[in-house]
């Protein structure tokens, strides 16, 4: 769904077998690729890609992101679209949606995205303001915002994963891609293969970058829900998650 009137932008998006749990559920990790790939796709369509950043130093940083299954995905090649909402002094709010070939909705979501020095690593005001040819989409797919996640204490914990960063969990700005900490979250959660996901929240706190370690730590916070962190092996906390879960 793509429109002449507002700043919005749809591609296709595959959930094959490949793209699957041994239960036949989609992985977190995938929504979350085709989340990213299309907010690629509209940034360029505004001028605003990787590329247009670049030539300033500047890179796109996703602060924290939260989807919601509404429906099931089709085998069939979905349709994932995107639109940003009013630019903010230095946060980006962008929504999204994943519809069947029938055009029924299986899964909203939302998202904060920030810019940085990518030499610094800042956060910064950046030179430019969206383009004035087209209107801004009104709908909010998650009106109620985002979960408070604040940790939790893991002074007593053992880690679920540690996990050291290779060469193919990098993204294009050097650190570990955002998609893979959605497979940490979830393969750190106790009888996962008996679950489907509902619904899920990470905020990402701090980098993790090539051959850096990261633990997690899962805690329960309710009936099939999981709070799972990372924490760096230097003590910093790199990742926050809420996973709401139902039983298969």
């Amino acid at each position: 769904m793509d429109s002449d009137e507002y700043f919005m932008r749809s591609i296709p998006c595959a959930f094959s077998y490949s793209f699957r749990d041994l239960n036949n559920n989609p992985f977190p990790s995938h929504i979350l690729q085709a989340f990213q790939d299309v907010a690629s796709r509209q940034v360029d369509d505004m001028g605003l890609g990787y590329e247009d950043l670049l030539k300033d130093d500047l890179i796109w940083a996703l602060i924290k992101v939260r989807f919601r299954f509404v429906g099931k995905i089709q085998k069939e090649e979905a349709v994932v679209t995107t639109w940003p909402h009013k630019q903010g002094v230095l946060r980006f709010d962008r929504d999204y949606s994943i519809s069947n070939p029938s055009g029924e909705e299986a899964v909203i979501g939302t998202s904060e995205w920030a810019v940085l020095n990518i030499n610094t690593r800042r956060l910064v005001r950046p030179p430019f303001t969206y383009p004035l040819n087209k209107k801004l989409y009104p709908r909010v797919t998650i009106p109620e915002g985002y979960f408070a996640l604040n940790g939790f204490s893991t002074e007593k914990m053992e880690p679920a994963i540690t996990h050291q960063v290779v060469f193919t969990d990098l993204d294009h700005n050097k650190h570990a891609n955002n998609t893979g900490y959605a497979s940490l979250a979830i393969d750190s959660i106790p009888n996962i293969e008996n679950y489907r996901v509902k619904e899920m929240q990470i905020s990402f706190l701090e980098e993790v970058r090539f051959h850096d370690r990261v633990s997690t730590y899962c805690q329960a916070k309710g009936e099939d829900t999981y709070e799972v962190i990372g924490i760096r092996s230097d003590g910093v906390r790199s990742f926050d998650s809420l996973i709401i879960l139902e039983h298969i």
